[in-house]
């Protein structure tokens, strides 16, 4: 979009220049006007523009300067490398994380273009806990003593807490055949208690909602009140009964006595 915009300022400033060096050349170079009847009109008219133009083309020098100290910038950042790493790791959901380690460990990057690239990845890959520690570890080497670089890298500190603290949703570290080997055995361990863990919530949730429906006033809420309140007469107490069913173990399930009986206040 940058070189777009530069040639179409180089372009719109070299119109506004020619229009400039005509305008001078037919005014003399602006000295004097031509006051024979047949072109005052025009000169005075293509010397009143003067002015305008003039200001066009300061403006768009000036505008011209800023886009190519842009364009430099972004050369010698070389922006377009993680710009186009991070686009194909948002839109397609599918990060190389070799690329991503080469991008961490040029040296001629600076260390806010690598943070940036490392958040996105870590954010929208979710990677296994031993992939975070090496992308951030070679961070971590390029931070030095620098306040401002400490600053920056509290960026990942933070990110990597976060996929700590959701960890259950990280890829499971791989684990070898050696079913001997304690640390094998511990992380099978930890990963298998959190998968069961994940599968007991899921199901409490199932039957939390059976319970629980998704209605603002819960049934259970509206049960608690209903029985609280006063039944002053049969009918009301009737009512409830048919919409609450009535609890007692001495009947059949799902039949309503025939007689209600008139309920007081709950004392609380």
């Amino acid at each position: 979009m940058i070189p777009e915009a530069v040639e179409a300022h180089s372009t719109q400033l070299q119109q506004v220049s020619n229009q400039v060096a005509r305008i001078k050349s037919e005014t003399g170079g602006g000295t004097g006007i031509d006051t024979e009847n047949s072109q005052t009109s025009s000169l005075l008219s293509t010397v009143q523009s003067l002015p305008a133009l003039l200001e066009k083309k300061k403006t768009l020098e000036t505008h011209l300067e800023i886009i190519k100290a842009t364009m430099n910038i972004i050369s010698q950042r070389e922006v377009y490398k993680f710009a186009e790493l991070e686009e194909s790791i948002i839109n397609s959901q599918h990060g190389d994380k070799a690329k991503v380690l080469e991008l961490l460990q040029n040296p001629d990057m600076l260390l806010e273009d690598k943070i940036r690239a490392l958040a996105v990845y870590l954010l929208v890959m979710n990677p296994s806990s031993q992939d975070v520690d090496q992308l951030v570890g070679v961070v971590e080497q390029f931070v030095g003593e620098l306040e401002e670089n400490k600053r920056l890298f509290k960026t990942i500190t933070y990110i990597k807490r976060m996929l700590s603290l959701t960890g259950f949703g990280m890829n499971p570290p791989s684990v070898s055949s050696d079913s001997t080997d304690p640390t094998n055995v511990a992380t099978a361990t930890l990963w298998s208690f959190a998968d069961r863990a994940a599968q007991s919530l899921m199901q409490a949730q199932k039957h939390v909602k059976g319970l629980v429906g998704g209605e603002k006033l819960l049934r259970a809420t509206r049960m608690i009140d209903a029985v609280c309140k006063d039944a002053t007469s049969p009918n009301v107490a009737a009512e409830v009964d048919a919409e609450f069913l009535y609890f007692d173990p001495k009947m059949p399930d799902g039949q309503i006595p025939a007689s209600s009986r008139i309920r007081t206040q709950f004392n609380r």
